[in-house]
């Protein structure tokens, strides 16, 4: 049993082609209070996708990876 999507994807030998159409940057999020403070700010880390990290969440779009 997988419990990654990444795992599937190199498993099915995918890898790849989700490399090419992934969203770069899509996977990263802002919190902002009721102010509109941000309280964390993942866009300001600008670190690249990590494919090989556990901890990491690439996200493609459904479409794009169907294609695939």
């Amino acid at each position: 049993m997988f419990d990654s999507g990444l795992k599937v994807i190199k498993a099915a030998d995918l890898m790849d082609a989700f490399k090419a159409n992934y969203m770069a940057g899509a996977d990263k999020y802002r919190t902002l209070d009721r102010d509109a403070t941000i309280c964390v700010d993942e866009h300001s880390q600008g670190a690249a996708a990590d494919f090989d990290d556990e901890q990491s969440r690439p996200e493609i779009d459904r479409g794009q990876f169907g294609t695939c």
